[in-house]
């Protein structure tokens, strides 16, 4: 996607995002962006357009925007067949799905001022997500081979735990970040800001 349709605020908040991403980490340096067109010339329209074509998350419930992220992580056998945790590697990729609106030159100034806010808001709120898998993902690496070195007897299954642990600590993470602000809402994530309101 192209950085020159996004509003000069998403840009700069991507270019801050992309500039404090570590470079060799496993995981891509910056997410995925796909947005998701919305259409129509009143913030009804607009509201409608985001709730009929918004992301579902991973309950099924269709949510302004959505960040998902895929993280694995493996590791090379010796000759004899024994994993070499060391040289552990992983891959991380983040997709941030938000919407997209192309106003008709005929649009209300204020309602695409409010767009752009209520756009800035979303993006803002999915890149926080987002930075969760992208910082602390490449902790699983750590985290296999610290315990690796605490137990000599250490097998494929206690990495793949260890991983697991990781895992289930940026989802929590996730969770609690959406409760605190309400999936957004106290961050100004809410369609009424269209109206407004």
């Amino acid at each position: 996607m192209s950085l020159l349709k996004l509003s000069p605020l998403l840009v700069t908040l991507l270019l801050m995002r992309t500039a404090a991403q570590p470079q060799e980490s496993g995981c891509d340096k910056e997410p995925k962006i796909s947005p998701y067109i919305v259409t129509g010339t009143t913030a009804e329209e607009l509201e409608n357009s985001i709730l009929s074509n918004g992301p579902v998350d991973e309950q099924g419930v269709r949510r302004y925007a959505y960040t998902a992220w895929k993280v694995s992580w493996s590791w090379p056998f010796d000759t004899e067949g024994k994993p070499e945790f060391e040289k552990s590697t992983l891959t991380c990729n983040v997709n941030i799905m938000i919407p997209k609106w192309d106003p008709p030159s005929n649009v209300d100034t204020q309602l695409r001022k409010r767009w752009e806010q209520l756009s800035a808001a979303i993006l803002s709120h999915e890149m926080n997500h987002a930075n969760k898998a992208l910082e602390r993902a490449p902790r699983i690496i750590d985290n296999i081979k610290a315990a690796r070195e605490a137990n000599p007897n250490f097998a494929w299954d206690d990495a793949n735990r260890v991983g697991f642990m990781t895992l289930r600590t940026i989802r929590d993470l996730d969770r609690s970040y959406d409760l605190k602000t309400k999936h957004g809402k106290l961050e100004g994530i809410s369609t009424q800001v269209l109206f407004g309101k």
